[in-house]
């Protein structure tokens, strides 16, 4: 988790937020399925700390996840 927030922190000071959103490519359109699209589409248009926070608690909740399956 802290490479996860280090990544993004160094992520963002390296260029401006507004910048980095336009020059990226739409990858929703390339999304395996239309659950992936609209996941890719709202991160795309919410912005880096959306997509920080998604990436974020995909981590915690895959982590729980784990720690449930190997207790039970």
């Amino acid at each position: 988790v802290s490479h996860y927030v280090v990544g993004s922190v160094l992520e963002q000071q390296a260029s401006d937020a507004d910048e980095r959103m336009s020059d990226r490519s739409d990858v929703s359109g390339q999304a395996a399925s239309s659950f992936l699209h609209d996941l890719f589409h709202e991160l795309e248009t919410e912005g880096i700390d959306a997509a920080f926070n998604f990436g974020l608690d995909s981590l915690i909740t895959g982590f729980e996840r784990l720690r449930s399956s190997t207790t039970d």
